[in-house]
């Protein structure tokens, strides 16, 4: 039996969606609507005797590891990334910006070796765009610029190792990942501060 849509149940729609519809609008969505219901109805008409009822169409298990406490309740490590403790100026705030020491291994990992962007294009995405939208000097080799440089091998296989992160926050869905391409060495206003992984002294 076909379902006849009211005008009335048509304009309730119209409100709850926020549409303002024409007439002619209003009569194609209600055949619209009633070819959805006549579908229902059909499907209605399927034996599902002995079908048992599932809330998916694939067999879906629990990923999640078990609800175990393995850190304990360092308080003060906890701290270091409250909204307190980092709301000081940048080179004061404890370390807690998890992904930044992943991001340029996985990019260049996924999406340069192979072949999604060009090493300019992820340059541009990573480094000058970001500088245009904050309207910061850097994020350009220019004159006058400051000197902040990032050198990357763009051959070098290395695994990520939460263990070795500078960040406090140490949960990363990348560790143990075998990347190709990474940041080697970096350069802030002219001075080496980042050597094969390792912060120096300033």
């Amino acid at each position: 039996m076909a379902n006849i849509i009211s005008d009335e149940t048509i304009d309730y729609v119209g409100i709850l969606a926020k549409l303002e519809l024409s007439e002619e609008e209003k009569e194609q969505a209600k055949k619209d609507m009633g070819s959805m219901l006549d579908y229902i109805d059909k499907l209605s008409e399927l034996d599902t005797e002995g079908v048992e009822p599932m809330s998916h169409v694939f067999h879906v298990s629990n990923v999640f590891r078990e609800d175990v406490v393995t850190n304990g309740d360092d308080r003060e490590a906890i701290l270091k990334n409250a909204p307190e403790e980092k709301d000081v100026e940048f080179r004061k705030a404890p370390n807690g910006f998890c992904g930044l020491e992943t991001s340029v291994g996985v990019i260049l990992t996924e999406l340069y070796h192979t072949g999604f962007l060009t090493i300019n294009e992820i340059v541009d995405k990573m480094s000058c765009k970001p500088a245009e939208i904050f309207r910061l000097k850097g994020g350009k080799l220019t004159v006058g610029a400051p000197a902040d440089v990032t050198i990357l091998d763009l051959e070098q296989e290395w695994i990520v190792d939460n263990t070795k992160f500078y960040t406090t926050g140490k949960v990363s869905p990348f560790n143990g990942k075998k990347c190709k391409g990474k940041a080697v060495a970096a350069i802030l206003a002219g001075k080496l501060v980042m050597r094969d992984g390792v912060v120096l002294e300033r």
